[in-house]
């Protein structure tokens, strides 16, 4: 049985060694989420750095407004005012909403908050056109309501279960979800299976929509899953889907099969208030593994959620941090 286990986990990490594009956005995304964590623990000029890196080694479907946002945080702290308000003007013609801007705006730790704040009354009509003119409203529209069939269901069931776990209507439900799950699994693979969208055509909210029903019907139809993480493959590789989405939807899958998580995802058990991670195949090359996938260490992923460390994981923080100062100088 263990030896089963570490066949699927090499054939998992052979999937992401076939292709040299592939490889380079990778890179592009595990330094991104690198320097989103050394923000978190105001190592600011190294994170300054990996942005530098990522958006050298570029990115195949344009970067997400969520980068272009985090990335104008970042020069507002290092307090370049020209660079900040660049990346801030790229952020909104990539989509952001400006609930997020003012969301920045009031916690202030802004060095240029006032000038965001122009930014935002006097050109983010302007910007933000340019990115609606550039999307595809049919297709988030039609992504927007799988989304919602996906959901509407999904949400019913948990809140009759929180409610009164016991009531018999839940059976009912589960057999509804069940095939509206098939159901949006079908509309998926007819529009999507072969022609994926970029980001830069449907905008990141349509592409978080888009990784919330892969990961569902993923786990829920079992028997596409294999086909499923062909797509996300092939839509890493050439339209620049994130490729975190890929942990999570492995990393599901598995725990709904009763197998450890391969990368430690969102996935916790809480009690008493505390977050721990649910088991984690091999846990001392979980860092590895998600490096692989360009995600951050497990440290920094349990420290922006409150998580304790699993049993079996060793970090050092220190010897981390030189070592990436001597690779980037290098």
């Amino acid at each position: 049985m263990n030896g089963m286990i570490k066949t699927i986990s090499f054939v998992f990490m052979i999937l992401w060694s076939f292709s040299a594009s592939l490889k380079a956005q990778l890179k592009s995304d595990y330094c991104i989420s690198l320097a989103f964590s050394l923000m978190d623990i105001k190592q600011n000029e190294l994170a300054d750095s990996l942005f530098d890196k990522a958006f050298l080694i570029g990115n195949q479907g344009g970067f997400s407004a969520r980068v272009y946002l985090g990335r104008a945080e970042l020069k507002s702290l290092l307090l370049d005012s020209i660079s900040s308000i660049y990346y801030l003007e790229q952020s909104i013609e990539n989509g952001i909403k400006k609930e997020s801007i003012q969301r920045k705006i009031r916690k202030g730790n802004l060095m240029f908050s006032k000038t965001w704040s122009i930014v935002l009354d006097k050109k983010y009509d302007s910007l933000y056109y340019k990115y609606e003119s550039r999307v595809s409203k049919s297709e988030i529209q039609f992504i927007e309501q799988l989304n919602y069939l996906d959901q509407s269901i999904r949400k019913l069931y948990y809140s009759i279960n929180m409610n009164n776990p016991n009531d018999s209507i839940l059976e009912c439900i589960k057999v509804v979800n069940d095939r509206n799950t098939a159901f949006v699994a079908e509309q998926f693979f007819n529009r999507y299976s072969i022609n994926f969208p970029k980001m830069s055509e449907i905008g990141y909210y349509s592409v978080d929509n888009l990784a919330n029903i892969l990961l569902h019907i993923g786990v829920e139809v079992d028997t596409s899953f294999f086909q499923i993480e062909k797509i996300i493959c092939d839509a890493i590789e050439t339209k620049g889907f994130i490729s975190k989405y890929y942990a999570n939807i492995v990393d599901f899958h598995r725990f709904s099969k009763g197998q450890g998580e391969l990368y430690g995802t969102e996935m916790f058990n809480e009690k008493d208030g505390i977050k721990t991670y649910r088991p984690i195949f091999d846990i001392k090359n979980v860092d590895l593994r998600r490096k692989e996938v360009g995600l951050e260490p497990l440290y920094f992923h349990a420290k922006f959620w409150g998580a304790e460390l699993p049993e079996g994981y060793s970090f050092d923080l220190e010897k981390f941090l030189a070592d990436l100062r001597k690779e980037i100088t290098n």
